[in-house]
């Protein structure tokens, strides 16, 4: 399971929300990035370094594609299969994001590969049911 942590700025838009009664609104889905190089949580979705195949596209992930609240967590509960790589030409994933556009957009959630993913360019990258997770602190009882 690969768990990935909150940026900068859904935290700041979170803390405005329950702190400051400041408005946060989102329709629900949100688009996996996969990345070339290592993401820190001040980076906004428009300065990710994605991959360049053709027909490479971030992949939506709406509002019935995650399972349950559970012990703290959500999963996500469809594989999720990326555009197979037509380059002859390996590529290094270092890390995955969650951001809110499928292009452009803002950084919410990201994971860097404690090494780097080969992707050979004969395989379609995919994420398996159940891979992919969002993780909250458990409350204290």
């Amino acid at each position: 399971m690969t768990t990935l942590a909150p940026s900068h700025y859904l935290a700041r838009k979170l803390a405005d929300l329950m702190c400051r009664g400041a408005a946060f609104s989102s329709d629900g889905n949100m688009w996996v990035t996969l990345c070339l190089q290592p993401v820190n949580p001040g980076m906004t979705g428009s300065n990710l370094t994605e991959p360049t195949w053709p027909g490479y596209v971030r992949l939506p992930l709406g509002p019935n594609d995650w399972t349950a609240f559970d012990d703290g967590t959500v999963k996500t509960k469809i594989t999720l299969l990326f555009a197979y790589n037509g380059v002859q030409t390996t590529f290094r994933l270092t890390s995955l994001a969650l951001t809110d556009a499928p292009t452009g957009g803002n950084l919410l959630y990201f994971h860097n590969f404690p090494e780097p993913i080969e992707i050979p360019y004969s395989v379609p990258p995919s994420i398996p049911s159940g891979r992919l997770a969002l993780r909250f602190a458990s409350p204290v009882s």
